[in-house]
Parts: structure tokens; C-alpha cells; sequence
């Protein structure tokens, strides 16, 4: 079984909430070690960088080097910035976009 299927076997299990947040909270405590972890998941074939060159200049002059990015949201009140910025995303965005919290919608969500 591979590291993947492990998690996703014990996060499945879990309340979505309680799985987000305990993810979030070992990813900010190892950044390094997890960043390591995912890298050597991962398949050459999906993320060879040094094969394909998937960078892309916007409009509005940004540079992204792969066209994916992290959105603000999954990782609120940045946690685990220092392991998203340690995988292969071309941006990597933090927090929120409402400049105050916000009550969630009602359980189950």
C-alpha cells in the first residue's frame, strides 16, 4: 500500500473537518519531512518539470512556473505555508478572501 492509499484509508474514516484540520496541523509541524513524502509519491511522468516547460506569463505581467495554484481557503490562517510552498504549485495563496471570520454553514457541510 502507498502513502497515499494509507492516508486516504485513515482519512476517509475521519469527520471532514477533523481530517482537514489534523492534515494542516502535521503538515505546518513537518513541513520538510511531508514535502519529501509527497515528492516521492509522485509520478516522473506528472510533474517532470525539466521535460515540459509549463510556466506562463499573465496578463497583468505574473509569472507563474507551473499553471496551478494553491487557493486562498484551504489553509486559513497559514499553517502549513512553509510545506505549500515547498510542492510544485506556481502560486501559492493563503488565509481568506473576507476580511473578517465568517460563521460556516450548518453541519453536515
Amino acid at each position: 500500500m502507498n502513502y497515499y492509499n494509507l492516508f486516504k484509508n485513515i482519512a476517509f474514516r475521519l469527520d471532514p473537518e477533523l481530517a482537514h484540520n489534523q492534515s494542516l496541523s502535521l503538515l505546518s509541524k513537518f513541513p520538510k519531512q511531508s514535502s519529501k513524502l509527497f515528492k516521492s509519491m509522485r509520478r516522473i511522468s506528472d510533474f517532470d518539470l525539466e521535460k515540459y516547460d509549463l510556466s506562463l506569463t499573465l496578463n497583468d505581467g505574473n509569472f507563474w512556473t507551473f499553471p496551478v495554484g494553491l487557493a486562498a481557503g484551504l489553509d486559513k490562517n497559514a499553517e502549513a505555508i512553509d510545506f505549500f510552498t515547498r510542492i510544485p504549485f506556481g502560486a501559492v495563496e493563503v488565509g481568506t478572501v473576507t476580511p473578517k471570520a465568517q460563521i460556516g454553514n450548518p453541519k453536515p457541510r
